[in-house]
């Protein structure tokens, strides 16, 4: 992937759906602001978020990671 591309980041980001600020961005693969503490709540107004999320985002760069999700 060329050095300038670049998509959409705002229709791929995450947002709080109490107070709208962006809380993990996405360039593609890349994830650049992250505003998420480490017990998984909004860092502007606190709400707590669905899921399971690290204090900050992992570093593995833009490529795909397979996951297996266990029924």
């Amino acid at each position: 992937m060329p050095a300038e591309a670049f998509y959409d980041t705002e229709g791929s980001s995450t947002y709080c759906y109490q107070c709208g600020l962006r809380l993990i961005e996405r360039d593609w693969y890349r994830l650049g602001d992250w505003q998420i503490n480490a017990t998984g709540h909004c860092l502007n107004c606190g709400t707590p978020l669905a899921g399971h999320f690290e204090s900050q985002p992992g570093n593995w760069g833009a490529k795909r990671i397979p996951v297996r999700m266990s029924y």
